[in-house]
C-alpha cells in the first residue's frame, strides 16, 4: 500500500496529464477503500490539499464547491463517474479526472471509460481521464523522494470538509 502511494506521489509530480503541485487542491468523491485511501494519502505527500466529497452533495452545491476550491483533480469512483464527467466539462480548472476502483475486466465498467472520455474530448479542451492504476505505474518508474519542507508547514491546510450545515448551503471546515 504504501507504495502505491508514494508512486502516485511521484506521479503527480510530472505525469503529463495529471500533475498536482503543493497546495492545490483535489476533491475526491467516493466510498472508503483502499484505492480511495491511495489518493487521499497521496496528498499528503505531494503536500496537496484534500476535499473530500459525499455524492449525494446535490449537484448545484458541488458545481459552487468547485468554483470555491478550483481543484485541478477531480477523482472519482466508477459509481459517481457520469457525474464527475459533467462537472469536469464545467469547471476549467480540472485538469484531470482520476478513476478509482475501477475494474478493466468489466464490460460495462470498460463502456463507461470509453464513453467518458469521448465526452470529455468532446466538451473539454483541458480535462483528461486517468485511471489510477495507469498514475500507479507510471510513478513507480520514478525515484521516489519527499517535497521539502516548506515555510509555516505546520500551519498549512491539510483538507476542507463540507457539509450543508443548517442552511443548506454548503460550508467547509478546513483543517491545517
Amino acid at each position: 500500500l504504501h507504495n502505491r502511494i508514494k508512486a502516485v506521489s511521484m506521479a503527480w509530480r510530472m505525469h503529463p496529464q495529471c500533475q498536482v503541485h503543493r497546495d492545490e487542491f483535489v476533491c475526491i468523491m467516493g466510498f472508503a477503500s483502499v484505492e480511495y485511501a491511495i489518493v487521499d494519502m497521496a496528498c499528503s505527500y505531494a503536500k496537496a490539499i484534500t476535499v473530500p466529497l459525499a455524492s449525494s452533495t446535490a449537484g448545484a452545491d458541488l458545481g459552487e464547491i468547485f468554483a470555491n476550491v478550483e481543484p485541478v483533480v477531480l477523482a472519482t469512483t466508477m459509481a459517481d463517474l457520469e457525474l464527475c464527467v459533467e462537472h469536469a466539462t464545467q469547471q476549467k480548472t480540472i485538469k484531470s479526472l482520476l478513476v478509482f476502483n475501477y475494474d478493466e475486466r468489466v464490460t460495462e465498467e470498460k463502456n463507461r471509460i470509453e464513453a467518458a472520455k469521448a465526452k470529455l474530448k468532446e466538451l473539454s479542451d483541458n480535462t483528461n481521464l486517468v485511471l489510477l492504476k495507469d498514475l500507479i505505474e507510471y510513478g513507480k518508474k520514478q525515484a521516489f523522494s519527499f517535497l521539502p519542507m516548506a515555510e509555516n508547514e505546520n500551519e498549512k491546510l491539510a483538507v476542507i470538509i463540507h457539509s450543508s450545515g443548517s442552511t443548506g448551503k454548503p460550508k467547509g471546515a478546513c483543517i491545517a
